[in-house]
């Protein structure tokens, strides 16, 4: 029976222990406003005092196992180093909340990282890796991970496992495809997948209704699914040099939308569709095969800037003079005919209309 009681109070006095050691977790603007070490040496001076230690570019070719002491430690910016790995004792960082380690040259993380229990911010960016290290995926915690400027060409089905995920950056990887396992993901608000080699979107990214911005931008993308129309909170669409030879008429659905960028693709026409997305402020159809405007466009009064450089039009819609917010339109590059320049300016005098070629 004692030892029963003994190990109950001992029990009982992890759990309290654990409790007041994850007690003092920091917000993101406490975070922001503590002191920030910038010297390891300096930092053990005073381990029960630092929440945050900066030591980027110091060309650090290994992390001390010393860094172990620092049990208090919330964010650890590690970037601009010549580091391979990490140590195992990074595992003893409980209350580690943020890892920077962009631009060093690790191609895989220790197994002791999943032991990060509070981590929710990591950017291993800039580091040559082939694949996403596996282990990442034990963060069912995490919030942020970024992952640019890799060697990356695959996200795995395990992508699954990070439901928590609000922003996922693989921008400039070789990226062949979005697994339909990232539906998963639906607390995702941002995905960057620009300059990869995606070929086409999965229909499953309907499921992710909490996107705020999607940028796609230089990838290989023909065409776009329906399901992209019950985005409904999406608010920045950026599918600039892609493929694409039409736009689906849901696109109008996204009534939150208000950056929209398909310059530079293969498209003949602008939907009228695109009229219902009354938030709009900034359109970009730049650099296509489009010869007419439609005179829908005349009611996107909330648009602010009209990008239209370096296609076949020839006119304009008298309705674009409903357009009373319009700052800038860009007509270079169009076969609009001299005698008709003026009467485009006079419909919107308080726009900069551009007809030079570039």
């Amino acid at each position: 029976m004692n030892k029963v009681y003994v190990f109950f109070c001992f029990t009982l006095f992890l759990m309290i222990n654990s409790s007041v050691s994850h007690a003092q977790l920091l917000s993101n603007e406490e975070l922001e406003k503590a002191e920030n070490y910038t010297s390891l040496e300096q930092a053990l001076k005073t381990p029960d005092k630092v929440y945050k230690l900066s030591i980027n570019g110091k060309r650090l070719a290994s992390l001390p196992a010393s860094i172990a002491q620092l049990t208090k430690l919330q964010s650890l910016n590690l970037s601009n180093n010549l580091l391979t790995t990490l140590p195992p004792e990074i595992a003893r960082l409980e209350n580690l909340q943020s890892l920077d380690l962009h631009s060093n040259r690790i191609t895989t993380l220790p197994d002791e990282i999943a032991e990060l229990l509070f981590l929710v911010r990591l950017n291993v960016a800039d580091n040559g890796m082939d694949v996403i290290p596996p282990v990442i995926f034990k963060l069912n915690q995490l919030q942020v991970l970024v992952l640019d400027r890799n060697k990356i060409e695959q996200i795995p089905a395990q992508v699954n496992g990070l439901t928590s995920l609000q922003v996922l950056s693989l921008w400039y990887n070789r990226v062949k495809e979005i697994p339909p396992e990232l539906s998963a993901c639906t607390a995702l608000t941002e995905l960057i997948l620009a300059n990869n080699n995606i070929k086409s979107i999965p229909e499953d990214i309907q499921a992710l209704t909490n996107l705020v911005k999607l940028q796609l931008w230089v990838n290989q993308i023909s065409s776009l699914p329906a399901g992209i129309g019950k985005l409904a909170n999406l608010e920045v669409l950026e599918l600039k040099w892609n493929q694409l030879t039409s736009i689906p008429p849901q696109i109008g659905n996204l009534k939150l939308l208000s950056e929209f960028s398909a310059a530079n693709n293969k498209l003949t026409s602008i939907p009228a569709d695109i009229s219902k997305c009354t938030a709009l402020s900034k359109l970009d159809f730049s650099d296509n095969n489009i010869s007419s405007v439609p005179a829908q466009i005349g009611g996107m009064t909330s648009l602010s800037k009209l990008g239209l450089w370096n296609n076949k039009i020839t006119s304009i819609p008298a309705e674009l003079a409903n357009m009373k917010h319009l700052q800038h339109l860009d007509l270079g590059n169009n076969p609009i005919p001299e005698a008709e320049r003026p009467k485009i300016k006079a419909m919107l005098p308080k726009a900069k209309v551009i007809f030079t070629d570039k």
